[in-house]
């Protein structure tokens, strides 16, 4: 997409468009796009320009041209927060309190506590935060953001956060209707985040604590099972949970979606437990579980042969000791991938893998490689295995 084929498209229906978003396309695109796109869609409502660099005259004739966002604009995202700082300085577009979706993991280090205080005292609307990465914030600038952005739904605060201590992360149990938090790699976390996070975050559906292996243990999958809205729990790579932990997670009875990739420590009476009281799990992944055998297999069809609600359940064995070609596995709401998902580079007991056998996660990326797959293929195939379990920023400093 090139800013003369974007001006194309526009001429022929962008009096009719409401809302723009070029932030996923594949594209050419600079500066003039935002000019292109004020000048022939005045009724926007809504644009995504997150990976475009803006200038202050592109951002002046949105202003001038599209005075819908000011008002309606409830999703504007910039890539760039230098970009949004410029755009509140033209007013008669945006102001800070129209802006509900804010992503700085693309430039982590550009905030200092001055940035983040502004957007938590300034983005009043703010449903979603991405802060993967983001290098300088730390216990005073998150207490801020959490104290004053009520209305978030979805945090992200991954990756390797060396100014965040779990004292600091703690004021994430402040934000009484997030959703969805993702914590993956991050040193800080520990049992005493997550009992904070599960008694003032009721309304939890989606939780990522991957790779959290130094504080996460047994007592933080007990504190999960009274988060009983959660359908969603990523915990891969943690290598001091152990079936005693999954047992009492198993009785918050509400799971749909469970990772367990590369955890060195689970065995089969855990998972059967999660299987057999969790009635609507409906994706299972214990790629690397080495100690998981039939038996896994056995609780699952059990299960699936009581369900009235006819929804399939997904196990991903590859790995593991199981061997699904001994068992009659005849049930259609159960189907058994043999796929090794999990990474080996970032399991607990890696140094024990050295030299093992690869994942088909990991010989996908050696394939690219062969290929001449430059970056981005190489991030976005990552990111297709992990399912964002691990954040593409990460892998320069994750591989072995």
């Amino acid at each position: 997409l090139t800013n003369n084929v974007l001006r194309s498209i526009l001429k022929k229906c962008g009096c009719g468009l409401k809302r723009v978003n070029v932030s996923t396309t594949s594209h050419q695109l600079d500066f003039q796009a935002a000019e292109i796109i004020a000048q022939f869609c005045p009724n926007l409502e809504a644009v995504d320009l997150a990976q475009i660099n803006l200038t202050n005259m592109s951002l002046k004739q949105m202003s001038k041209k599209c005075c819908n966002l000011k008002k309606q604009s409830r999703i504007v995202r910039f890539g760039d927060v230098r970009d949004m700082l410029c755009l509140q300085k033209q007013s008669r577009i945006v102001r800070f309190g129209d802006v509900g979706d804010m992503c700085l993991q693309k430039h982590p280090g550009l905030l200092a506590f001055g940035g983040f205080e502004k957007i938590a005292t300034k983005c009043s609307k703010l449903k979603a935060l991405y802060l993967n990465d983001c290098v300088r914030i730390n216990d005073q600038a998150l207490e801020t953001l959490c104290e004053n952005l009520q209305e978030i739904k979805i945090l992200h605060i991954g990756g390797a956060l060396t100014q965040l201590s779990a004292a600091g992360l703690c004021h994430v149990g402040k934000l009484g209707n997030l959703e969805q938090l993702s914590l993956f790699h991050n040193a800080a976390v520990d049992d005493v985040v997550i009992g904070a996070v599960t008694q003032g975050c009721q309304r939890l559906r989606y939780l990522d604590i991957s790779g959290c292996n130094e504080g996460v243990t047994d007592l933080s999958l007990k504190f999960l099972s009274k988060c009983l809205q959660l359908k969603t729990l990523y915990i891969n790579y943690c290598g001091k949970i152990t079936d005693i932990g999954l047992s009492a997670l198993a009785t918050q009875e509400n799971l749909e979606v469970l990772q367990t990739r590369g955890c060195p420590q689970l065995g089969d009476a855990g998972l059967t437990s999660v299987i057999l009281l969790c009635r609507g799990l409906t994706s299972l992944d214990i790629s690397g579980c080495f100690y998981v055998t039939n038996a896994v297999l056995q609780a699952c069809l059990d299960a699936v042969r009581h369900r009235t609600s006819g929804n399939k359940l997904v196990v991903t064995v590859g790995g593991t000791s199981v061997v699904p070609e001994t068992l009659n596995l005849d049930s259609p709401l159960l189907e058994v991938s043999q796929f090794n998902l999990c990474a080996n580079h970032l399991r607990p007991d890696r140094a024990d893998w050295i030299g093992q056998y690869h994942s088909d996660y990991e010989e996908e990326l050696e394939d690219k490689h062969e290929e001449g797959a430059d970056g981005g293929e190489y991030h976005q195939i990552m990111d297709e295995f992990m399912d964002k379990s691990v954040d593409s920023d990460d892998d320069d400093d994750s591989l072995l």
